[in-house]
């Protein structure tokens, strides 16, 4: 079986970042940002605008119109021996005005909660794989 493939939008704003809560999970260290596996023939941007549509209602295809499809960052998920078995690609987005989420719109079986939190309350609330998204997203904003 070969590797899974995820990809995700990580999305700034005002010195903050979305991050989504998986539904019936603990309220710390789950955290995420809207992502998902990959599906036939689809690129990763492209996976990665329809699991922020499907998870938070929110379409961003117009934000990438003239974008490369290169990601910004890879994380790896790697077993006890070492050996890769998921990598999730992510996009940054930087927003110039504040967006509008409604849990009406969310995908309930995956999200119950979308917002934006600071460095430090991402950092307590964000799953582990991705605090070096944090660094990275929080140096670049400085």
């Amino acid at each position: 079986m070969g590797i899974k493939k995820s990809a995700g939008l990580v999305i700034l704003y005002d010195n903050k970042i979305l991050l989504v809560h998986p539904t019936n999970a603990p309220w710390t260290g789950t955290y995420s940002f809207p992502k998902g596996e990959l599906q036939d023939f689809e690129t990763a941007l492209q996976a990665a605008i329809r699991e922020t549509k499907e998870e938070i209602g929110l379409d961003f295809i117009e934000y990438f119109n003239n974008h490369s499809g290169i990601s910004d960052g890879i994380i790896f998920y790697k077993n006890g021996s070492g050996k890769t078995y998921k990598k999730v690609l992510y996009f940054i987005v930087r927003l110039n005005d504040s967006l509008q989420m409604y849990k009406e719109n969310f995908q309930l079986e995956e999200v119950d909660w979308a917002g934006f939190l600071s460095y430090e309350d991402a950092k307590e609330k964000i799953f582990w794989r991705f605090k070096p998204i944090l660094e990275k997203v929080f140096e670049l904003e400085s």
